[in-house]
């Protein structure tokens, strides 16, 4: 979606809890580790 030459990212990103642990998804970037809670985007294709 594009807002006054802006481009918006609309995510979704869900949390999951079980037996008092939290369910949280890995990523790297360079040498470090970054956690988030698993979900995803929708990419912007121009149109």
């Amino acid at each position: 979606m594009k807002i006054e030459n802006k481009i918006l990212r609309v995510g979704v990103y869900g949390i999951l809890i079980r037996d008092n642990k939290i369910l949280m998804a890995k990523e790297q970037s360079g040498s470090r580790s970054i956690y988030n809670f698993p979900g995803g985007g929708i990419e912007y294709d121009g149109d």
